[in-house]
């Protein structure tokens, strides 16, 4: 649409410049004696300037008709063209005011998507520190739970242990209910036999407690276990009697429903010949227990006792009563 006023601007400027020229022509050289030229005379006059001059007006009329006609189509264009131009302004300046009014709603809603964005960073930072806390606890619960079924095998392992436990205590018990009843006869028994004891101990004479030196001999016990010596002056022609006590001791543990077994034998010693013994029990009885043997065994005097239901360790001793001539 540019191209067409440059070419309307140049027909219009050719024609004028054809017609002031050809005014130009026709005024320069009139009827031959303008300027004493008369050898040029005007083009096509042939005596008759003026009718030339008509005719080249003429022509320049209808040359300019046709130029006017062709400037004005041109215009007609241009207008026609110009309010196309119009609409078409009109048009993009309505499409502009949409776009910016587009533009400000777009600004607004970035400017808010870029707060909600912000918001959504933040929100996005904090869940991040907080899975970061929570994965921390996660691990250490992770831990505790290790240890826990860690604690909780090593329990079981116990709670196992325990109902064997129980369960060997529950036969034991079992056993001692039938041990207590085996016990309690053997108690009523005891107890009869205690009675019987009692009764042949007042007419049993007292164990020796003592005895005589080197050179003496025992002449008389007592019924409390003491004895009186006398010194020997009879000898049987190869010499006197040297007499030597000979003591053994061994341990008894407590026993509390239970039986423990001890020996100990007292010796003689070389050149000395066993002629007795005997037994003491120090800290205490044998409880339902007693001496199963009590004997000489070689030149050796043996004690075999049974301690039973004993509630404190005691001791048991074993005496050899020796003799040698001298």
């Amino acid at each position: 649409m540019k191209t067409k006023p440059s070419s309307l601007a140049v027909v219009l400027a050719s024609s004028l410049l054809l017609g002031t020229a050809s005014f130009s022509s026709i005024a320069g050289n009139g009827n031959g004696n303008g300027n004493g030229n008369s050898e040029q005379p005007f083009p096509g006059a042939n005596g008759q300037p003026f009718q030339a001059l008509q005719n080249q007006i003429d022509i320049l009329s209808a040359d300019l008709a046709t130029a006017v006609a062709f400037l004005q189509g041109q215009i007609d264009e241009l207008v026609s063209s110009q309010a196309d131009q119009d609409t078409l302004i009109l048009a993009l300046q309505t499409a502009l005011g949409a776009l910016e009014a587009r533009v400000e709603t777009n600004e607004s809603d970035i400017e808010a998507l870029t707060v909600w964005n912000n918001m959504q960073d933040q929100l996005i930072d904090n869940m991040s520190a907080r899975i970061d806390g929570l994965e921390e606890r996660i691990s250490d619960n992770e831990d505790d739970i290790a240890a826990i079924i860690l604690s909780d095998q090593t329990m079981q392992q116990m709670i196992q242990v325990i109902q064997r436990n129980i369960s060997i205590i529950n036969r034991r018990i079992s056993s001692n209910d039938s041990d207590i009843a085996s016990l309690q006869s053997r108690v009523s028994y005891l107890n009869s036999q205690i009675s019987r004891l009692y009764v042949q101990l007042r007419a049993k004479q007292n164990r020796i407690s003592s005895y005589c030196g080197v050179g003496s001999s025992i002449r008389v016990i007592y019924p409390n276990g003491s004895v009186l010596c006398e010194v020997d002056t009879v000898s049987a022609g190869v010499g006197r009697l040297s007499p030597r006590l000979e003591v053994r001791s061994v341990s008894m543990p407590s026993s509390i429903f239970t039986v423990t077994n001890r020996s100990v034998t007292a010796t003689c010693p070389s050149g000395y010949q066993l002629s007795g013994g005997g037994y003491t029990v120090a800290n205490g009885g044998l409880g339902a227990g007693m001496v199963r043997q009590n004997r000489p065994r070689g030149n050796s005097w043996y004690i075999w006792a049974q301690a039973d239901s004993t509630f404190s360790s005691r001791n048991l001793y074993a005496y050899a009563v020796c003799l040698r001539v001298i």
